[in-house]
């Protein structure tokens, strides 16, 4: 009986194991999220936002593939990406014709994240023409916002978007708090960082939302208390999906590449749509 039982954890380990390995990092899930915001409503109304994050390209493969035909379906008018757009040292070719291939009429919006400070800093090119002293260019597939700010105008309405850097902050960039304390309040605003580490700042200064990613949910489902043991530089307190921290609505999304070790179990691919009203 003991021995019956030992075969068949080891077959029931493999198999979930092939799982996290083959299936789960390709299967990618597209989930509605509610965050009942009726300044945000009132802005986007009937438009297609799209929140993407921790893309961890090495390629073009059958995950970016499957990224892009749902894209297609879900037809965005707008994207927001939250940082980590490629795997450790990896060319930055692929995700730029990744960004290149989404239609979004409102525009693709984006933060650096901790990965795209690599040592070949080939993130650059996403920002600058020829490096980061090169000058900006105009038809970039993503306006990428370095601790500034950018206003989107629609149907007469107007928005304001904060982009975040943690780590450009440390360079002498300028500083995010006084960022979101000097943004006007009488308008919606919506915060793009990498991490959660300024959503307290953020919620003091009013804003309506904060989409972050950064912690992949933990790329498996693991008890909180042992993930602050491996990785105690990951803010565990807002692990992955909606939260409320006081006036402001916080999302975390949980990434869709992978980071480290080549696995998911629990939480898939993921493409976020964002609905600002109370869920039905």
């Amino acid at each position: 009986m003991i021995r019956r039982l030992g075969w068949f954890l080891a077959v029931l380990a493999a198999v979930l194991l092939v799982y996290a390995i083959l299936i789960e990092p390709n299967r990618l899930v597209v989930r509605e999220v509610f965050v009942p915001s009726e300044p945000l409503d009132r802005f986007f109304g009937d438009a297609v936002v799209v929140h993407l994050s921790d893309l961890h390209l090495g390629g073009i493969g059958f995950r970016e593939k499957r990224l892009l035909r749902a894209l297609e379906r879900i037809r965005p008018d707008y994207v927001f990406v939250t940082g980590d757009y490629v795997r450790m040292q990896k060319p930055y070719d692929p995700v730029l014709d990744l960004l290149r291939r989404i239609d979004a009429p409102g525009g693709v919006y984006g933060v650096l994240g901790n990965v795209d400070y690599n040592g070949t800093r080939q993130s650059c090119r996403i920002c600058h023409e020829g490096g980061p002293d090169g000058p900006l260019r105009g038809a970039d597939p993503i306006r990428m916002l370095r601790n500034e700010r950018a206003t989107i105008e629609r149907n007469g309405r107007t928005l304001l978007l904060i982009g975040l850097d943690e780590l450009d902050a440390r360079a002498g960039r300028p500083d995010p708090r006084r960022l979101l304390e000097e943004s006007p309040r009488e308008i919606p605003r919506i915060v793009l960082a990498h991490t959660t580490s300024f959503v307290r700042p953020a919620a003091a200064s009013g804003a309506d939302l904060y989409l972050a990613g950064d912690t992949h949910g933990g790329q498996a489902a693991l008890p909180s208390g042992l993930l602050r043991r491996i990785m105690p530089e990951k803010r565990w307190d807002f692990r992955a999906g909606r939260f409320r921290v006081g006036s402001l609505w916080l999302y975390v999304h949980h990434g869709i590449g992978w980071s480290i070790v080549p696995f998911r179990f629990g939480y898939p691919p993921l493409v976020a749509v964002l609905r600002f009203r109370e869920e039905p």
